[in-house]
């Protein structure tokens, strides 16, 4: 067996070990939320980042997720999984709707200003953006 060989054998190995020992309780938690996104109240363009994993003694597995929608934070969207084995059997949220609010600008940028300069007065400093 060549040197070359046993390298890319070791290499091989290593990389099957390490996706194995990737398949944790948050990528769970995840491939279930994937699966079912109305256990989560979630939305087309909500995206989900794991935060925190917790396994009590009774091997059940709680992961703490963020959310953000359109790239920005979610306020109050974040929320716990419990799963058990794999299998999601409950959901801790606040979040009370899979609805989102529109996050682009329906005036333009000179109107933005011409309405801030009408509340606010006009003493800016520097030009507004």
């Amino acid at each position: 067996m060549s040197l070359s060989y046993k390298f890319l054998s070791a290499a091989i190995l290593l990389g099957l070990a390490s996706t194995a020992a990737a398949a944790g309780p948050a990528d769970r938690a995840l491939t279930n939320i994937n699966a079912n996104p109305a256990a989560v109240r979630g939305n087309a363009g909500d995206r989900f980042v794991a935060k925190d994993t917790m396994i009590d003694a009774n091997g059940g597995e709680h992961v703490r997720f963020t959310r953000t929608f359109g790239g920005l934070e979610v306020i109050g969207g974040d929320f716990v999984t419990h799963s058990r084995g794999g299998a999601l059997k409950s959901v801790s949220q606040t979040l009370k709707s899979d609805l989102r609010p529109g996050n682009r600008a329906s005036i333009s940028k000179d109107d933005a200003i011409d309405a801030a300069g009408l509340q606010f007065g006009t003493d800016f400093q520097g030009l507004p953006t």
